[in-house]
């Protein structure tokens, strides 16, 4: 009955609630999906999204993880709304944790799975980022730390849930993957127990590698270290008690629950060491006492904010709960769920009720009604090309509807994300300046010869000559991405054919039972795993019989 009230309750949500989370990105992840939406509705893939910058477009979906937003856009079509698609990922990611609690933690009743949806930094999440792709990963992350910490022989889905969680939220991806790491490097010291777990993540990049690699190309075309390591986004102003913070609410507000969950976390290091230390790592990670550490390993700047690694200590902590006795438990819950007395919970925005239709003047208008978003400038600082300042004067040359400037008539015949088809009687030599950003991976045709077009003045610009000509200008993709595709066929055979077959799950030693705990349940303990805070039977850490 439970179930089925908080079903009927979450399909209303979904259908009937107008409302978004108002995170100071929540344009950006609006836009990207709609983006998606307008290039499938027209039968081509994101690799462009063509209305972002006032109509001048930007690189596809490559330059951030597409699965989240290629997820909300098929769902925004199938819905008409891509409000209502927001809001049914936040139930799709809910529903995933709850089934990986139910593999990894199948002994716990339903009461005790909520309290991994009862962490206090999922509303703050929502509220200063409303990322919904960070969500999804969650519990792809539980299950990849999990599966880390009990040591299971899972190599194939291990595999391709690496993948899938690149695709889905990147520095989630990362932060996993460091905290896998030192698992497999500090719990596990026989090289088997390692290669166990770090094959599996190289197999998982090796399949997502037609992503990543023209990624690692294309990051040196725009603004990405800038964007990720200057301003806003500078990790040394990011770090939870820095004195000259840049979000002061932020800090203000992470900090006093870092030492909450430190100390929740403390309570359970003998009866979970592992799970313990992982959790206060994490902690030690959003300090700045790890600043040598940011500073020497270049990736974890990419991260931007040192606090992100609260989101995986807030997957560990409900699990290392289970293992303690019932005054610690109780204690414990106490102080993981006290930071919701200060933290800020989500403000609402109206949903402007995206479709996949809306020409970009309309979009940027119902963005800027509905979340105050600049509906100019929606891509990220680390997405931009070093000419994207001039913007500006594009928008003025061009005008609002305007796609081609030419030394006489033009005639749009196609403007589609990936192919652009114009017809130009041109009184006398000149550029055709087009709207679209200078991106290197434009290929132009004039009356059927490719000709070389212009990218230093921040736009598309094609020479031409006097007379009548027909331009095609088509998008040709990254030349290094078939490399990409041909070593996701190397990872898939070494998943298929080159790794042993997955066995039972190998689990790690049941904890041993503390001193002082209740006598009455110092039997089942040994037998069936402790009895975990406020009741309940915790799982057992044995193979099945």
């Amino acid at each position: 009955m439970v179930l089925a009230t908080l079903g009927l309750a979450a399909t209303a949500f979904i259908f009937f609630f107008p409302w978004l989370p108002a995170g100071y990105d929540i344009y950006v992840h609006l836009l990207w999906p709609q983006q998606v939406m307008v290039c499938l509705r027209q039968g081509q893939l994101p690799l462009w999204l063509p209305d972002l910058n006032a109509g001048f477009g930007s690189p596809g979906i490559r330059l951030y993880s597409p699965a989240g937003p290629f997820l909300a856009g098929v769902l925004g079509l199938a819905l008409g709304d891509l409000g209502r698609s927001h809001r049914l990922l936040w139930l799709v990611a809910s529903l995933g944790l709850f089934a990986v609690l139910r593999r990894w933690y199948p002994r716990l009743g339903v009461n005790r799975h909520l309290l991994w949806l009862a962490s206090p930094l999922l509303p703050f999440i929502l509220a200063y980022k409303a990322a919904f792709s960070e969500l999804l990963a969650l519990p792809l992350a539980l299950w990849l730390m999990e599966s880390a910490l009990r040591q299971a022989k899972s190599w194939r889905t291990a595999a391709l849930i690496w993948a899938v969680l690149w695709l889905t939220h990147a520095p989630t991806f990362l932060m996993t993957a460091l905290l896998v790491g030192g698992i497999a490097l500090t719990f596990s010291p026989p090289v088997a127990h390692a290669g166990r777990q770090l094959v599996p993540l190289g197999l998982g990049l090796s399949l997502v590698a037609w992503h990543w690699l023209p990624f690692l190309v294309e990051m040196g075309m725009v603004e990405f270290r800038t964007g990720f390591t200057e301003g806003r986004f500078a990790f040394a102003k990011n770090f939870l008690f820095s004195p000259e913070p840049n979000d002061p609410l932020a800090v203000s507000r992470l900090g006093p629950l870092a030492m909450a969950w430190a100390l929740a976390a403390l309570l359970g290091a003998k009866q979970d060491w592992r799970r313990s230390g992982l959790v206060v790592a994490c902690i030690f990670l959003a300090t700045p006492l790890s600043y040598p550490l940011w500073w020497a390993l270049p990736p974890l700047a990419y991260l931007q904010f040192p606090w992100r690694f609260l989101t995986p200590a807030s997957l560990l902590l409900p699990g290392l709960l289970s293992s303690l006795t019932r005054w610690q438990g109780k204690l414990a819950l106490a102080l993981f769920l006290l930071p919701h007395l200060w933290l800020p919970h989500p403000r609402w925005v109206s949903d402007p009720r995206l479709a996949g239709k809306e020409t970009w003047m309309v979009l940027g208008d119902k963005i800027h009604a509905a979340v105050s978003g600049n509906p100019l400038l929606v891509d990220v600082p680390e997405h931009r090309l070093p000419t994207h300042h001039r913007l500006a004067e594009h928008l003025l040359a061009f005008r609002t509807n305007n796609l081609a400037a030419a030394p006489g008539p033009v005639a749009v015949h196609r403007w589609s994300p990936l192919v652009r088809l114009l017809e130009v009687e041109a009184s006398n030599p000149g550029f055709v300046q087009l709207r679209l950003l200078a991106y290197p991976f434009w290929r132009v045709e004039v009356d059927g010869s490719t000709v070389m077009p212009r990218l230093r003045h921040g736009i598309v610009e094609v020479p031409i000559s006097a007379g009548h000509h027909l331009l095609r200008v088509r998008w040709t993709g990254n030349p290094v991405t078939p490399w990409g595709w041909a070593l996701g066929l190397v990872g898939l055979f070494g998943i298929f054919r080159g790794c042993p077959r997955s066995g039972k799950r190998e689990w790690s030693a049941p904890p041993v039972p503390p001193a002082g705990s209740r006598a009455t349940g110092a039997a089942p303990a040994a037998r069936n795993g402790h009895s975990g805070a406020g009741g309940g039977t915790a799982p057992s850490n044995q193979a099945p019989r």
